[in-house]
């Protein structure tokens, strides 16, 4: 039995994007996976769609594959470069910067001044401010 499988280490029956994680034998492995997974996320969504969120004045999004989901916020001063996906109510937070290949699910946090980059964090999860998460 291999102890690095993603169900060994998480709940992903209610997570929107548990496909990434399908067939994974080593939980690592997902992050090779995220570029190809953003890709066919993206071209299923039409980019009228792709914004549902509340996008404060100042933020910065650059590039047309960002998702946010509704009742998302995105405060002042957040920098979002895509391919990423904000899940449904989730808060990015001032100074914040998201780089690409993100994917944060429902309630998920990311804190002032948190750079989050080629990651993913599941519903409920939290990087306070001044915090780094990545690969």
């Amino acid at each position: 039995m291999n102890q690095f499988k993603p169900e060994n280490f998480f709940d992903l029956s209610n997570f929107e994007h548990k496909a990434l994680f399908e067939g994974v034998q080593d939980v690592w492995e997902i992050f090779a996976r995220i570029p190809g997974y953003l890709e066919n996320f993206f071209a299923r969504i039409p980019k009228e769609q792709r914004i549902k969120g509340t996008i404060k004045p100042g933020a910065i999004l650059v590039g047309e594959d960002i998702y946010i989901g509704e009742g998302a916020k995105i405060e002042p001063t957040a920098y979002i470069e895509g391919p990423c996906i904000i899940g449904p109510r989730s808060i990015v937070g001032t100074a914040a910067y998201i780089r690409g290949c993100t994917i944060l699910g429902e309630h998920a946090i990311i804190g002032h001044c948190t750079e989050a980059k080629n990651t993913i964090m599941l519903d409920n999860a939290a990087a306070p401010h001044f915090n780094f998460v990545g690969d």
